[in-house]
């Protein structure tokens, strides 16, 4: 089993070429998988795991999806970022305080030495775009602030205060689309927060919704999730 896509077109190539060759020499078949896909199936290695249909929030490199899984292969995109991922907003803003990459995990690090509420950043196409998510507009407002900022604690409040934006925007398309679906489910290294997590488990259990996520241990590893899709 190879990735098929989507990716970079250097990789994907080299990839599946030696997949196949070894395939070849091995005289077994060999299976292209898709990238996304892989990500949503490796939840069903939890346990319990969770049943379809679901919802998916799958946060992963430059992707940002609201899956409807109502069976296997049978998949509808809820909602989707229009422009940058989760991810591409937390390493940009992780940029711009002069933290360390990936920008998910340093964020957090900061966020819990600040001030979530001291800086108002703005929420794009909030209660207006549907079940879809936009963070180009937060990421140009931190930007704007950074210009500004000079001490330590400002850039914990920043910090504080984008991560908290950030929980609040997926939060409130999650539970808008939990109506649609009976069991909520959300995997992605990019944002492997644990407050956000903690949120979304919150306001699963108040609408009688299973949560459910991969293990940490396993959530960032792309050839396992291949593997057992």
């Amino acid at each position: 089993a190879y990735t098929s896509g989507p990716g970079l077109r250097g990789p994907l190539i080299i990839g599946a070429s030696v997949a196949k060759s070894i395939a070849m020499s091995l005289d077994k078949p060999s299976i292209g998988i898709h990238h996304m896909e892989a990500h949503l199936l490796i939840n069903l290695l939890e346990d319990p795991a969770p049943s379809f249909p679901f919802l998916t929030l799958l946060i992963s490199g430059g992707h940002c999806l609201l899956i409807n899984a109502k069976s296997l292969g049978e998949y509808e995109i809820m909602g989707q970022t229009i422009d940058d991922a989760v991810g591409e907003a937390f390493d940009k803003t992780a940029k711009l305080l002069g933290i360390k990459f990936p920008g998910g995990p340093f964020i957090e690090k900061y966020a819990k030495k600040g001030d979530e509420n001291r800086f108002d950043l703005p929420k794009p196409i909030f209660n207006k775009g549907g079940c879809n998510l936009s963070f180009a507009g937060l990421k140009t407002a931190v930007l704007k602030i950074s210009k500004n900022i000079h001490s330590k604690q400002d850039r914990y409040d920043l910090a504080a205060s984008f991560q908290k934006t950030i929980i609040d925007i997926t939060n409130a398309i999650i539970i808008l689309t939990l109506s649609i679906i009976k069991r909520a489910l959300k995997r992605g290294a990019a944002i492997m927060n644990a407050l956000s997590l903690i949120l979304v488990r919150k306001n699963a259990s108040k609408s009688s919704i299973i949560f459910c996520r991969p293990k940490p241990g396993i959530i960032s590893l792309s050839d396992c999730s291949i593997y057992y899709a």
